[in-house]
């Protein structure tokens, strides 16, 4: 496939529940974005939700600091229990550092979305433009819903979306023009790519791999074997996001 790769969604470090072959290297995920020809990645560590979001943003910025192939993503808490900055002044510390996006995992560390635990994050990530990743499982679509229309200026990438939630998911594409899915399992859909793009526009897909949970290519695939136009081709595989990230108000 001709066109450039920029991965959404990439992890590095060991997870708990690895299996003993799992890659978890910076080394590992770059020989497989050689193998498959993926030229850059977004990329969270797990001990950001497995262990300590401030020791998997360490990690991050020591393994992944320098590498122009690799953007990092950090993993964010509100600022309600003490125990991190004020969230406008750790989505500061964030930006300085050259982090572009966070990710949520609310339901995992115990918190809510909702304006009167997550409003002082969303409004500081909002305010920026910064890009947030929230994984399928971590919210159900009602809370995405009322975040989206809280935060219309907020960009949220909706990742391993279920394969069975078109029905809820094409409402809230159509309502809300910041949120975007990735391509990663399990949103397999016969035709999924081509119902998108048609409805509402290639603009609100990007190329995920899941990796390394998920072999990256069956992304990969969804995305060459779709029938589309190779302008749409190019904007899921790379330009959305690199669009998403340069609108970043840094």
């Amino acid at each position: 496939m001709s066109v450039r790769l920029f991965d959404c969604n990439c992890r590095i470090g060991r997870r708990l529940d690895a299996r003993s072959n799992e890659p978890s290297t910076v080394a590992e995920l770059l020989a497989e974005m050689d193998r498959l020809e993926i030229e850059k990645a977004l990329v969270v560590h797990y001990s950001g939700y497995e262990s300590l979001p401030d020791l998997g943003n360490r990690r991050i910025e020591d393994e992944a600091r320098g590498n122009p192939r690799l953007a990092r993503v950090w993993t964010a808490l509100p600022d309600t229990a003490g125990d991190t900055p004020p969230a406008r002044q750790w989505v500061e510390r964030m930006l300085t550092a050259g982090a572009r996006a966070v990710q949520l995992f609310p339901k995992r560390m115990n918190w809510q979305l909702d304006e009167w635990c997550a409003g002082s994050l969303l409004r500081a990530l909002e305010d920026r433009k910064v890009l947030a990743l929230l994984p399928f499982a971590e919210a159900d679509l009602g809370t995405v819903h009322e975040v989206l229309e809280k935060h219309p200026r907020l960009p949220l990438l909706l990742t391993n979306v279920n394969y069975r939630v078109n029905r809820m998911l094409f409402p809230l594409l159509e309502l809300h023009a910041n949120l975007h899915i990735d391509l990663a399992p399990p949103y397999d859909v016969h035709d999924g790519v081509e119902e998108i793009c048609k409805r509402f526009g290639a603009k609100r897909l990007l190329f995920g791999s899941g990796y390394p949970v998920a072999e990256p290519g069956a992304a990969l695939a969804m995305l060459a074997y779709a029938r589309i136009s190779e302008d749409e081709r190019a904007r899921i595989g790379a330009r959305n996001l690199e669009q998403i990230l340069e609108e970043v108000q840094a």
